[in-house]
């Protein structure tokens, strides 16, 4: 599946009326959109190669919100989340309380609303205001620059770390397809959201989790699939990290991420800290802001940083602004 036929796949968990005015944007703005952002009575936003703009009429697209901008009514707002629940918001409540839709594909919605709480704990959301609809692309050449530098058939463990939109799980659904090939490793993927798969294996050698709770997920893998290589994105909680460490310690290899905006970041954030602590990761590749290029990849080494009282201390062992993912268009 080419750019253009994800961003089809995409814009079908719309409304018609929204998959015909968003299949009017030239073909090379399709190809590069990974985020499209439709809230309540205001413009609708287009995500396309690191800029925001404003959809029009025709499938124009504008820097600034003008008068012919294309809004989404409340009624057209609420249409759409039923379509993306399959018309069954009951079945979809636990992703709902989580703020998301898993859509086919691997593509996802972020969900904003208002919360119902019980207890404090989030029973649903209702009077939805905004989706922001996530298009997986499918880059299997993402991964080329993380091989050469920081491959996990070298390196035990390796840690993706960026801002959001930073191209995290695009690397690795690359590494998962590249891996999990013959001659590679026995990989399991834990995908808790359903963005690093779409549901499907990667390669001949690959298993999936599909909407397994990451922790859960990491668990059940390493106890009963025997990984060689396990792969998760966005660690975020101890206890993610605490199932990470448990495969670790039987010696499966990690790829995984984590958001970080900057190295300091990877010092101070406290999940990041405890996986870098650990001394089950090796390198450690950071993202710049602007999707799909290497700030700098970090040799991770046994040793007490003073300025952070850390037990491991970074040291730069790759060049600064490197492409990851190839620029489109």
């Amino acid at each position: 599946m080419n750019r253009d036929e994800a961003f089809a796949q995409a814009v079908r968990n719309l409304t018609d009326e929204w998959q015909a005015a968003l299949m009017r944007l030239p073909a090379y703005v399709r190809a590069s959109c990974t985020e499209i952002r439709l809230r309540r009575e205001r413009p609708v936003a287009v995500l396309w190669q690191g800029q925001v703009q404003f959809l029009r009429d025709g499938g124009r697209l504008s820097d600034v919100p003008v008068s012919d901008c294309r809004k989404v009514s409340a009624a057209g707002l609420e249409r759409i989340f039923q379509r993306m629940c399959g018309y069954s918001v009951h079945s979809c409540q636990h992703q709902i309380c989580a703020g998301y839709l898993s859509l086919p594909g691997g593509h996802r919605a972020g969900l904003c609303g208002q919360a119902v709480t019980e207890q404090g704990q989030i029973r649903t959301v209702r009077d939805i205001s905004s989706i922001v609809l996530r298009i997986r692309h499918r880059i299997p050449e993402a991964a080329s620059e993380v091989l050469r530098y920081a491959s996990p058939q070298y390196y035990r463990g390796v840690l993706i770390a960026g801002p959001p939109g930073s191209g995290k799980t695009t690397i690795l659904q690359a590494l998962a397809e590249r891996m999990s090939q013959p001659g590679g490793f026995q990989t399991a993927v834990v995908d808790e959201k359903g963005e690093l798969s779409g549901g499907d294996a990667a390669g001949v050698c690959c298993d999936v989790l599909y909407g397994y709770p990451k922790a859960e997920g990491i668990q059940q893998a390493v106890r009963n699939l025997a990984p060689q290589l396990l792969i998760c994105d966005e660690v975020g909680t101890q206890a993610e990290f605490a199932a990470l460490a448990e495969g670790m310690h039987t010696g499966v290899r990690i790829a995984a991420s984590v958001h970080s905006d900057d190295e300091r970041s990877l010092y101070v954030r406290p999940v990041a800290r405890a996986m870098l602590n650990s001394g089950g990761f090796e390198r450690v590749v950071l993202l710049e802001k602007q999707p799909g290029r290497i700030a700098a990849v970090y040799r991770v080494e046994a040793k007490q940083s003073e300025a952070y009282g850390t037990d491991f201390t970074l040291c730069r062992v790759y060049g600064v602004g490197v492409d990851a993912v190839p620029a489109v268009g």
